[in-house]
């Protein structure tokens, strides 16, 4: 760590300081700006170009001198006006610094007479007379002292621009707000204007301007968020955010060095569940989650698919989930345990059904197949029986004998009132077919061989999808030709959105990955790969990758896009001759989740790589998994695994409730864990054919 010091005298050169925001980062235009202000632009550039002597304390910290081997002065001068070189340590902590973080946080905490009985004892104060002046001036409004004390305090010049620039922004809007008009022009004629040094400030000074299009101060005041009592204290933490550590104590030190302790013992924990931690940490103890809330049983099987299941996903929000299959068909659920009523039975598609996406509002599902198109559907939720029966609307039944009151009205006024009924239902089902409420929207036929991957955009307009025609194209799916085609010198193996959704990742089994900005159409760069790349995962939640690699070792890596290198990776999976997919999961995206084709289900911890557990139950290849990082109403407890055994298996970290009354009609969850406590009750299931008519259009 920098040890603390402060220029003593205007003659000494200037002090290093850290990099500054983007409001103060160009100086380029420091010429035009520095021209008005009281330090001459020349002189500024002669002091940066100083070379600063060191000279080295005693315990390494490098302290700099102004030439003429005077110390400069400490954060931490001494109550008594002598210099505290900061030297000693405690605990193998720089004594002094560790004395101004207390410092400030007392004085956060409101505790003036314990600031001042510290500061007594240790001979170290939180503020230098300069800054004193500077932090007084600042809420006392005193722009002359303020300007005065930034050119004692010898900041580098960008930092030195920033500073004033906020100071004469805040002068000028105080101006305004006391509509006093003649001298806020002359301050933005001959103050704010040159005070300009870069892109930032340059927008904020059209703002300023704008304020005098407006008719009332509180007009002036409300269209910058501008408030008289905050104004000058959040203008002071600007000011201390951008001074360098050795002049100021960065804001709110102390806390966000205990913040980013908690993180990291969040991270390595083991065990940690963000959604199960409590809002308090303590600090007398380490962080340490004892007890796990792994999905390690088995809740629910889906047995709707007469084939192998290749891939499992859930909606944006959670309350969706989907599968499809290579008996050719797509099946979509709502997450509502214990039955996960299934909502749309698909069955278009003329050869097996091989990706699956939801759009970001849940509306519409898409689907790529091995018959070379890509599907769009829309999905609506059916309502459960309660809702059905406060709806006037029944479920199907077993006919039931005529009341009494029914037999007194006489058979015609029967058949009558069920006739009616009958109209009223086909009437409702046009409407719902005019809407497309879980029908067939559009059919894209554009590839020439097996559609490998599908994923739709955030604007819920646009999809992409991937062949081994060795193609991507971008669709609207409302517009009968692709936006945009891609073309690549191999066979695309998978394509994953990053969590922005501006960019995407390609692999193709010449074995790179592609990062491509989708918008402009353009490469961005590569990230290499020395096997064979079988699948993709993006997070949700940030700028990482998984790659699965199939090899004599079948190994994940997880890879940091921004960094373009490998941050972790996870073994233990077996994966040879199928495709096996991978993905982030559980709350926060802490843990990694794999199938396997040894019919496992693997967990990782994300962070430590840590196997955490191994979920036993499907009779074959587990193919893909999901275990959604957020949801409603707890959504996020589930996992689900698609195996060939034809079965999605739901998991949860606890067993529900309701599995007493249920009982266990599934197979059991193997090696150690609970028996399986639920097979899925079919909820009701509505079929959807393209060639039923609906509103398909074919492309």
């Amino acid at each position: 760590m920098k040890c603390n010091k402060r220029k003593l005298s205007e003659d000494q050169s200037h002090s290093d300081s850290r990099d500054v925001s983007s409001s103060s980062s160009s100086s380029s235009s420091s010429s035009s700006s520095s021209s008005s202000s009281s330090r001459p632009a020349g002189d500024e550039t002669q002091h940066r170009e100083q070379k600063k002597p060191r000279v080295h304390s005693m315990n390494g910290h490098e302290i700099t001198t102004n030439g003429s081997g005077r110390l400069t002065e400490l954060n931490g001068v001494g109550a008594n006006g002598e210099t505290q070189l900061g030297g000693v340590l405690w605990e193998g902590l720089p004594r002094d610094e560790l004395v101004l973080l207390l410092l400030q946080t007392l004085q956060g905490l409101g505790l003036h007479d314990s600031v001042s009985v510290l500061e007594g004892e240790s001979g170290i104060v939180l503020e230098s007379p300069v800054v004193k002046r500077l932090h007084r001036g600042v809420l006392e409004g005193d722009w002359a002292v303020v300007r005065e004390a930034l050119d004692g305090l010898e900041l580098c010049l960008e930092v030195w621009q920033a500073c004033s620039f906020l100071v004469l922004e805040q002068k000028f809007v105080e101006l305004m707000c006391a509509d006093l008009l003649d001298e806020a022009l002359t301050c933005l004629r001959e103050e704010l204007c040159p005070a300009v040094f870069d892109t930032h400030s340059s927008e904020r000074l059209h703002r300023c301007c704008g304020l005098f299009l407006c008719e009332k101060t509180s007009e002036a005041a409300e269209g910058i968020q501008w408030s008289r009592s905050e104004s000058r204290n959040a203008l002071w933490q600007q000011i201390v955010a951008l001074l360098p550590p050795h002049i100021s104590v960065p804001p709110k030190r102390l806390a966000r060095l205990l913040h980013q302790a908690w993180k990291f013992q969040e991270s390595v924990c083991l065990l940690h569940d963000p959604e199960n931690a409590t809002a308090y940490y303590g600090l007398l103890e380490d962080h340490l989650c004892t007890q796990t809330s792994m999905p390690e049983r088995c809740i629910a099987t889906i047995e709707e698919q007469k084939d192998e299941v290749w891939f499992v996903t859930v909606s944006p929000s959670g309350r969706f989930g989907a599968s499809c299959s290579k008996d050719k068909t797509v099946i979509v659920w709502e997450n509502l345990a214990p039955n996960f009523p299934i909502v749309h039975r698909f069955h278009a598609h003329t050869e097996p059904a091989s990706s699956l996406s939801f759009s970001h509002d849940d509306s519409k599902i898409a689907s790529a197949s091995n018959d070379k198109t890509v599907r769009v559907w829309a999905v609506t939720p059916v309502p459960s029986q309660p809702q059905q029966q406060a709806n006037g609307q029944q479920g199907t039944k077993p006919a039931t004998p005529l009341s009494q009151q029914q037999q007194k009205r006489g058979g015609a006024q029967i058949l009558q009132d069920q006739e009616e009924r009958r109209e009223d239902g086909s009437r409702e089902r046009d409407r719902d077919r005019e809407r497309g409420k879980g029908r067939l929207l559009r059919t894209f036929c554009k590839h020439s061989d097996f559609v490998s991957s599908v994923a739709w955009l955030r604007d819920g307009k646009r999809l992409i999808s991937s062949s081994f025609d060795k193609v991507i194209f971008l669709w609207d799916y409302t517009a009968p030709e692709p936006e945009h085609k891609w073309i690549f010198p191999a066979r695309v193996q998978d394509v994953a959105l990053t969590y922005e959704g501006a960019r995407m990742c390609v692999v193709a089994s010449d074995r790179t990955i592609k990062i491509i900005h989708i918008d402009s159409r353009r490469e961005l760069f590569c990230l290499p790969e020395a096997e064979a790349v079988t699948s993709l995962c993006a997070s949700r939640l940030s700028d990482t990758l998984l790659v699965s690699v199939s090899f004599q070792t079948p190994i994940i890596r997880l890879w940091d896009c921004n960094g373009r290198r490998v941050v972790a990776r996870y073994k233990g999976h077996a994966q040879g001759r199928f495709v096996v997919r991978a993905s982030f999961g559980g709350p926060g995206e802490a843990f990694v989740i794999s199938g396997s084709e040894d019919c496992r289900v693997f967990i990782w911890h994300k962070v430590v790589g840590s196997l955490l557990a191994v979920l036993s139950g499907h009779a074959a290849t587990v193919n893909a998994v999901v275990w959604p990082h957020m949801g409603r109403n707890g959504v996020s407890s589930f996992l689900f695994s698609a195996s060939d055994d034809s079965t999605v298996r739901v998991w949860a970290s606890e067993i529900p409730s309701w599995h007493g009354d249920r009982g266990c009609r599934g197979s059991t969850c193997g090696e150690g864990f609970e028996e399986c406590v639920g097979v899925l009750e079919n909820g009701r299931v509505e079929e959807q054919r393209g060639d039923e008519g609906g509103m398909e259009d074919v492309v």
